[in-house]
């Protein structure tokens, strides 16, 4: 049930509005999409934070920047400055000591350091923000550059000449304007850098206010998106939920109509509906569950089976409400061990306590029936049934179990022993396994056991051994499918008394139902007189169907001469067709055209002759009777054609009046035969001496078929009518007086009535009717 519902809730279609859903409206997004976006706007947050602070420091760093490029101005002009003071100094020093070599060798490192600073200068004046206002000092330090190479040049020619006096004279008179002019360059470029540096550090210190301002707004900014994103995803996440936690404390108080209000189509919402949906089930469980406990309470009161849980540990029992009606015990009252003891019938409380205390100590399961002695004096039988239960360990025992009134049945049990010893049968109820269960008095007295001998045993000990190992198969066969089966159903069964000795027995099956499985009650007759009566009977019904054979032949003896010529006559139209044949075949040239036809002709008679002989030799043949369907209409014709010959004889017309479409019906045909012919051979003899008609007819009515020959010969004796069909009695001299006694018997074990009576103005009509369902053959004693 809870899968049917949980499909049925997953299948459903969420409801749809007339408008088209917006992806913008956040009512409508999923907790898990929310949640995603939420974190991932906080980190785009973050991310803006930081490129925000990582700008204003680049800022920041851009104004450091220009406290360094201004140092490193004003340095590469004092380097400039150093090396030409230091360039005077030395050379004047090395001048004075006139060491050409030495002089060679620091005029030119000197030169060469000082090209390299003066490089380093014009490229970092090259290189400053505003380049137009640093022109004048590079073409100023080009001036430099320019006239000191060309002072060491002329200088270290005027050493080679020995000439120290002119270097000394350069030294003095020439360098000092270039140590004034890098002087005044340093000057220039201090105010300079002077200038920047303020700049640099006013635009420091605003960049440094813009990034203690800047900095923490982000930040709050940014916190503040991130609270009210977290406040909105905690607000759409614990709102439903604290409806679905007041949905759970109203299930759990069993208010089931309750309902969680539902909103959005996120996860949450789904589960509201899915809380609803499961809600509503559950009220329809619980219904389903209050309408099973009612019917299981009335199924308990209709079955007297009441239920009961007994906790071994703490001795408190619980009874259902028919329970407590077995019990008679009023319901507000607690159930104790103590009650239930003085309830057992005192003959049955020792035994009641040794089931009980055995069950509880070996923890197993008791099934045993007892008394209960009520206090108006009434006794109870009771099938009490427990099984323990051991699922909260050993020290909390319980038992789980039912109590069963069976005092209706025990009452019906002894109903059943007294009319199984009342039954004029012998009586033998036996289980599944063939063991006998029950006997009565008649079983001890057909069979010589004692009843003691017999409980218990296999049935098969009153079945002759020539048919004891076949009998558990067929025995096996009735149970798996079991029927009522009664007595008479043409099985030949025997049975073996305790002597050895076989007899006769019919034998009624019929299947039981008990509380112990399924029993089968069988009925044993002794038909060994009926057997010994059967056996009579069938000599004597030999006995009628041998005289019957013998009226029969003796009719054909009678007709031996209308036979004769019936029998003469196809063969000589056959023998006159075969001699045309002949003489067809012998012109020339042979006329194969006729000599056919009259071959035709000689198989036409041919078959008519042996048709005659088979007629007559189904009534000569002696056979056991056997019904078959056949044709009423179709025999009277055959009757017919035998008797055609006698009927000429006797100047006696025939015709017929028969019933068209008659129902076949189910006979032995050569016994029809035989009235048929009795009858209509009866009506020819009456007419032989001045001939007259014999009128055959069939008819169909609502009960049957009706049959009627009727003659216009000398009648019926009126005074002798009843004893026409009489056995020996007739009125022809050469008549055996058996001929209509065994017709009417034929009638009659086809289920019809044969009747005679006397026509208005002469002759008889002889009657008989049949039934359109063939009825069982009765045997009838002429």
């Amino acid at each position: 049930m809870a899968q049917g519902a949980a499909a049925d809730f997953a299948n459903r279609t969420p409801l749809r509005g007339t408008r088209s859903r917006s992806h913008f409206r956040l009512v409508d997004w999923k907790i898990g999409a929310l949640l995603t976006v939420c974190f991932a706007a906080i980190v785009l947050l973050m991310i803006v934070g930081d490129a925000i602070a990582v700008l204003q420091l680049d800022r920041v760093e851009i104004r450091a920047s220009r406290f360094y490029q201004a140092d490193q101005k004003s340095l590469a002009i004092m380097h400039v400055y150093l090396d030409v003071v230091t360039f005077r100094e030395t050379l004047t020093s090395l001048a004075h000591n006139e060491n050409p070599s030495e002089f060679v060798s620091r005029a030119t490192s000197l030169r060469d350091n000082f090209l390299r600073d003066v490089g380093r200068a014009q490229l970092v004046l090259s290189s400053a923000r505003n380049v137009s206002q640093e022109q004048t000092i590079l073409s100023r330090v080009e001036a430099v550059r320019t006239a000191l190479p060309s002072q060491v040049d002329t200088m270290l020619e005027l050493v080679k000449a020995g000439d120290w006096q002119a270097v000394r004279f350069r030294l003095a008179g020439q360098v000092p304007p270039l140590i004034g002019l890098s002087s005044s360059l340093v000057a220039d470029v201090e105010e300079e850098v002077t200038q920047e540096r303020a700049q640099a550090l006013e635009s420091f210190q605003r960049a440094q206010r813009q990034l203690y301002l800047v900095l923490p707004l982000t930040a709050m900014v940014i916190l503040l998106m991130a609270a009210t994103l977290g406040w909105y995803t905690t607000h759409r996440i614990s709102r439903p939920l604290a409806e679905l936690d007041a949905g759970a404390q109203a299930l759990a108080r069993g208010e089931f109509g309750y309902k969680v209000e539902v909103k959005g189509r996120d996860e949450l919402a789904d589960l509201g509906r899915a809380f609803n949906y499961a809600a509503q089930q559950l009220h329809k469980l619980y219904d389903v569950i209050k309408s099973s406990e009612a019917y299981l309470t009335e199924a308990q009161r209709l079955s007297h089976t009441g239920s009961f849980g007994w906790r071994v540990s703490t001795g408190r029992i619980y009874w259902s409400a028919e329970t407590f009606r077995i019990f008679a015990v009023e319901p507000e009252t607690q159930p104790t061990l103590e009650l239930v003891v003085q309830r057992v019938h005192p003959e049955d409380r020792q035994n009641f306590r040794q089931v009980i205390d055995s069950a509880a100590c070996e923890r197993r399961d008791f099934d045993f029936e007892h008394r209960l002695l009520m206090p108006d004096g009434i006794v109870k039988y009771v099938r009490s049934v427990g099984h323990p239960s051991l699922k909260n360990g050993s020290a909390s025992l319980e038992f789980i179990g039912v109590v069963i009134d069976i005092t209706d049945r025990k009452q019906a049990d002894q109903k059943f022993r007294g009319l199984l010893e009342s039954a004029p049968d012998a009586m033998i109820v036996m289980d599944r396994q063939g063991h006998i269960v029950l006997v009565n008095a008649q079983v001890e007295k057909l069979f010589g056991y004692k009843r003691e001998e017999l409980l218990g045993q296999k049935v098969e000990i009153l079945v002759p051994e020539r048919f004891r190992s076949r009998h558990p198969e067929h025995r096996a066969a009735y149970f798996a499918h079991p029927r009522v089966r009664p007595m008479g159903q043409n099985l030949e069964l025997y049975a073996r008394r305790n002597d050895g000795t076989e007899f006769p027995v019919e034998i009624s099956l019929s299947p039981l139902e008990t509380e112990e499985g399924a029993l089968v009650s069988g009925a044993v007759r002794d038909i060994t007189e009926r057997k010994r009566a059967e056996q009579g009977r069938e000599k004597l019904r030999q006995l009628e169907d041998d005289l019957a054979h013998i009226n029969r032949v003796s009719m054909l003896g009678e007709l031996a001469a209308s036979l004769a010529h019936e029998i003469k006559q196809p063969i000589a139209a056959a023998i006159t067709s075969a001699n045309s044949c002949v003489e067809w075949l012998a012109h020339e040239p042979p006329n194969l055209d006729r000599a056919r036809a009259a071959a035709t002709r000689i198989d036409k008679y041919g078959k008519r002759a042996a048709e005659i002989i088979d007629r007559i030799r189904s009534l000569y043949k002696k056979s056991p009777p056997q019904r078959e369907l056949v044709d009423v209409n179709q025999i009277i014709h055959e009757m017919l054609t035998l008797l055609k010959g006698e009927a000429d004889r006797c100047s006696v017309a025939i015709r017929t009046e028969l019933a068209a479409e008659l129902p076949k019906i189910k006979a032995e045909r050569v016994q029809l035969q035989q009235v048929f012919m009795n009858l209509m051979l009866n009506g020819i003899e009456a007419m032989q001496d001045e001939g007259g008609e014999l009128i055959v007819t069939s008819q169909l009515q609502d009960d049957g078929m009706l049959f009627s020959v009727r003659d216009t010969g000398v009648g019926l004796p009126t005074e002798k009518v009843d004893q026409i069909f009489s056995a020996f009695f007739t009125t022809k001299p050469q008549g055996s007086g058996m001929g209509l006694a065994i017709s009417r018997s034929i009638v009659e074990s086809h289920g019809g009535r044969l009747w005679a009576t006397s026509n208005d103005q002469q002759g008889a009509t002889f009657q008989f009717t049949l039934p359109t369902e063939a009825a069982e053959p009765a045997h009838h004693v002429v």
